[in-house]
């Protein structure tokens, strides 16, 4: 990881124990945004129907566009 030196050297933490603060603190941001990840792909798999690579919902079918516009979210499931 990248580090700021003179920040990290004012505090006295050697990189080993830095990287394992990181590393907890990123395992726990990771959980918490994979599980609304989780969430919102089952939102959009509930209103949208199931994954598919092209997504092109009747709202977003104009006059200009008759196949309509295609969502750009991926969700796979």
């Amino acid at each position: 990881m990248v580090y700021d030196i003179e920040y990290t050297d004012d505090l006295n933490i050697d990189d080993e124990d830095l990287d394992a603060i990181l590393k907890d603190k990123a395992d726990k941001s990771e959980s918490f945004i994979y599980k609304h990840e989780q969430l919102c792909q089952e939102i959009v798999a509930k209103y949208l129907g199931p994954p598919s690579e092209n997504c092109r919902p009747d709202f977003l079918k104009i006059p200009e566009h008759s196949k309509g516009l295609e969502l750009d979210i991926p969700y796979l499931l």
